[in-house]
């Protein structure tokens, strides 16, 4: 018997209320640990000490925007208007996304995962806001988790008094919203996942993160392997699917309201608007910011992303100066100090009062305590925290304080627009060295994230900074976690002594690094040394297999799993995030459970041209499978008319139906001629793409369903077939039906 703690109004393990509620819970409010006490044939009194490190809080999520900035806040930091918690700008489009989470979270499935990924600026707070919105209005319960490494959350208080005696609603189904997802430990993610399992009631966990890629497939894999659903798709830039112009005029009007700026409503977009680089949603509204403001204040408008950043970054020092010198309010700080205090916390993010005074007296900001404490109170002053416990928030939008750090670095070309400060030159360098009282801070993670990130798209920091101090500190690496280390490995330009000094220093069968371990090492085996494909055949060694049953431990059941799943498809022509691969994917979670597949398969006389081959066939107690794996464009919509025909935007799918038909129907008449029976064969199309709100719909005899639904697919039907007959037809599949032949991608 044992539970995981989670900790709300007292420490007492949580109980169920009724048959539906689950042994642990999420409760708005708490915070969770991720040790399992298992005790078992012991006799007499006991004594456990439970020094546990709690892993994540879990705070109800209010989709409410803040209060709006006053007309004068607004034009003392135009840049404030840019922050998602106010929504100023109102949420245009996403009708496509919006329609494929509502079908992911109303799916059947008691738990699943989503993971939403795109780049910064691309809406992902907003939709998942959005989202948050209207799945209250369906009496979902929404959540949000927030990791300890927050140090909002480390130093927060005890849980506050929940209504219901703490207690979650029976029955309510929940979804938990993870923001910032690629810089959360693995083993915490999937202990959040393994929890979402066992919450008694149907669960959705929505993953917010920027990269994908390997570190995804790793971790989809691993929640895979113990039989939960998992998905992921990328938020394609808005600008793309909506008129650049009219989102442009739109951000435009808004920010003229809120400066009270009547007369910027006539301004026209510039020129420069359809280049590639106002892709995002985020780099129109600054497009849109700047031209409002340069126009009240009489100014010209940057018309390219980098001056955009620089000429709004230029009003925070203007409003910095303004604090100092002014009458209404004065601040000790001189604005050049303000500058590095907020370099600083834009790297840390919002640090305890005690951290917040040894992060600047080791950056060289302030050489006192007491020194350090008045900065951080004028910081304070112009940047008020979110959490009232913390100190030095963040610059926001996140892409914006990563271009005040570029563009505070010596080294970048745009000195006309805005001047580096040297200072921000050996900076990172000092905040990050060991020391002897604190050799590995706690803000190293967070720190070495926005480092990365921001060497993604401003080669002078990853030449500058990043490249050099991993050399002079190659441990800091074991701070970064799997999502990181893998956008450091794919820049193009890291130098091979770089990824050699690392990969000494990477720790051995470290679950949090594995995938990231696997890059590194892919990477300097590659020719050249340049970018590898998203594969893990460089993970190529496995220990003895663990336990087979779930243990009540996520960190001991993923340990195990990880060196059990092998991410090479079975077919070597199948890459990596394939239909086909992800479709094999799903079936090996039912071959455990007496189901036997063969994949890549030609039905002998089926019909001529590349559909002759069967992707999967599925053979298992509850009967005969066919199924083709698709990847249609997100973009263009599935329709079915009838029962009876299948449009995937103008195109009918019609023969794409026929040729399944046909396949299943030739395979059950090989089966009579080789065993004696009739034999049914179901065919079906798995699709991957756009969004599918149907469960399972059968047209013109062949049963049609989204991608991730293909496991409960082929489980949804009663027995049907004894073990004997399921080896039977099997070994006939085999006979009857060749491989393909295919060929490894060059």
């Amino acid at each position: 018997m044992g539970w995981r703690r989670i900790r709300g109004r007292d420490d007492s393990p949580p109980q169920g209320e009724g048959s539906g509620q689950g042994e642990d819970q999420w409760l708005a409010g708490s915070v969770v640990f991720g040790s399992v006490a298992m005790v078992s044939g012991v006799q007499g009194d006991i004594t456990i000490s439970d020094q546990a490190r709690p892993l994540y809080f879990v705070d109800a999520h209010v989709p409410i925007a803040d209060q709006q900035p006053s007309v004068s806040q607004a034009r003392q930091q135009p840049s404030r208007l840019l922050h998602p918690r106010y929504e100023l700008v109102s949420f245009v489009g996403r009708t496509e996304e919006l329609n494929r989470l509502a079908a992911w979270r109303d799916s059947i499935e008691a738990t699943s995962v989503l993971l939403v990924h795109g780049p910064g600026g691309q809406g992902k707070s907003r939709l998942a806001m959005q989202f948050a919105r209207a799945s209250q209005q369906t009496e979902w319960e929404v959540l949000q988790a927030h990791h300890v490494d927050d140090p909002a959350v480390a130093i927060r208080p005890n849980a506050a008094s929940l209504q219901q005696g703490g207690r979650a609603a029976t029955g309510r189904s929940v979804l938990l919203v993870v923001d910032y997802a690629e810089r959360w430990p693995v083993s915490h993610l999937l202990e959040l996942v393994a929890s979402g399992a066992r919450q008694g009631r149907r669960t959705r966990v929505l993953l917010l993160a920027r990269p994908t890629g390997r570190w995804w497939q790793y971790l989809a894999h691993c929640i895979d392997r113990h039989e939960i659903s998992s998905e992921e798709f990328g938020l394609r830039p808005l600008g793309e699917q909506i008129n650049r112009r009219e989102l442009f005029s739109a951000a435009r009007d808004h920010f003229s309201k809120a400066l009270d700026a009547p007369a910027a409503r006539h301004l026209s977009p510039p020129s420069s608007l359809e280049k590639a680089d106002f892709h995002s949603v985020l780099a129109v509204h600054m497009a849109a910011l700047a031209a409002v403001d340069a126009h009240h204040l009489g100014n010209q408008p940057p018309e390219n992303p980098a001056r955009i950043s620089a000429y709004l970054l230029n009003r925070e020092i203007v409003y910095w100066q303004a604090l100092h010198t002014g009458t209404n309010y004065s601040v000790f700080t001189r604005p050049e100090v303000m500058g590095r205090a907020v370099f600083t916390a834009t790297l840390t993010r919002p640090l305890a009062h005690v951290e917040g005074i040894r992060v600047l007296q080791r950056v060289n900001i302030a050489d006192t305590a007491e020194g350090a404490s008045q900065i951080l109170d004028d910081h304070a002053y112009c940047y008020p925290a979110a959490d009232p416990n913390t100190i030095l928030e963040p610059l926001y939008p996140d892409q914006l304080g990563e271009d005040f750090l570029a563009l505070s670095i010596p080294g970048h070309p745009h000195i006309s627009a805005f001047t580096p400060d040297p200072w921000a030159g050996g900076a990172i360098a000092h905040l990050l060295a060991p020391a002897e009282e604190n050799p590995s801070p706690t803000w190293a993670r967070p720190v070495m994230a926005v480092l990365i990130e921001t060497a993604c798209r401003w080669r002078h920091v990853a030449k500058g900074q990043l490249y050099p101090l991993l050399l002079a500190h190659p441990e800091l690496v074991r701070e970064v976690g799997s999502a990181a280390l893998i956008r450091l490995v794919d820049l193009p330009d890291v130098p091979p002594d770089v990824l050699e000094r690392i990969h000494a220093h990477l720790p051995r069968d470290h679950i949090d690094l594995a995938a990231g371990a696997a890059a590194v090492k892919a990477r300097l085996e590659s020719p050249g040394g340049e970018p590898v494909s998203e594969s893990y055949d460089s993970i190529d060694s496995e220990p003895e297999a663990g336990p087979t049953s779930l243990p009540a431990s996520a960190i001991t059941l993923i340990a195990t799993a990880f060196w059990r799943v092998r991410l090479k498809s079975s077919v070597a022509a199948w890459r990596a995030l394939s239909p086909e691969w992800r479709t094999e994917r799903q079936l090996r979670g039912v071959e455990r459970k007496g189901y036997h597949v063969l994949h890549n398969r030609v039905v002998p006389h089926a019909g001529q041209g590349e559909r002759s081959r069967v992707d999967h066939l599925v053979i298992g107690p509850s009967g005969v499978y066919i199924i083709d794996s698709v990847k249609w464009d997100v973009r263009l919509p599935v329709r079915i008319i009838s029962h009876h025909r299948m449009y995937h935007g103008p195109v009918n799918q019609k023969d794409r139906l026929d040729e399944a038909r046909r396949q299943a129907d030739q395979l059950s008449m090989l089966f009579k001629i080789h065993i004696g029976s009739e034999v049914s064969v179901a065919p079906s199309i798995a699709i991957y793409g756009p969004a599918i709100s149907w469960k399972f719909l059968t047209v013109r005899g062949v049963d049609v369903y989204a991608g991730g639904r293909v496991r409960r697919y082929v489980q949804r039907q009663p027995k049907a077939l004894s073990s004997i007959d399921i080896k039977r037809l099997y070994r006939a599949a085999q006979r009857i039906l060749p491989p393909k032949e295919s060929r490894a991608p060059d």
